[in-house]
C-alpha cells in the first residue's frame, strides 16, 4: 500500500506493508485491484532487519483488522476491449 502525503508543495510517498488473514484475506484476492483506493484499519507494528552490508532496515507493516473499497473498482485493459462503444 502506498500512501502520498503532502506538505505544502513538497510531496512524499511512503510505502506500507498491509498484512490481511484468514477471510479478509479471500476479500482482498478476490475483490482488490491495482490502483483501487481503500481504507485500511488495523494494528501497525515494525519489522526491522539487516540489510546486505548490515545496514539497518526497517518497515511499517499493518495487519488488517477493517478494509473500506472506496470509489468504482478500476477497469482493466481485458476489460476495456469487452465494452462496446
Amino acid at each position: 500500500m502506498y500512501v502520498n502525503e503532502r506538505f505544502g508543495e513538497d510531496e512524499r510517498t511512503i510505502r506500507y506493508k498491509v498484512k490481511a488473514w484468514n477471510k479478509l484475506c479471500q476479500v482482498v484476492m478476490d475483490h482488490l485491484h491495482k490502483g483501487q483506493l481503500l481504507i485500511v484499519e488495523g494494528v501497525p507494528s515494525i519489522e526491522v532487519w539487516k540489510g546486505n552490508e548490515d545496514e539497518p532496515r526497517a518497515q511499517m507493516i499493518v495487519t488488517a483488522q477493517v478494509l473500506r473499497f472506496l470509489g468504482p473498482r478500476p477497469v482493466t485493459a481485458s476489460e476495456q476491449e469487452e465494452i462496446p462503444i
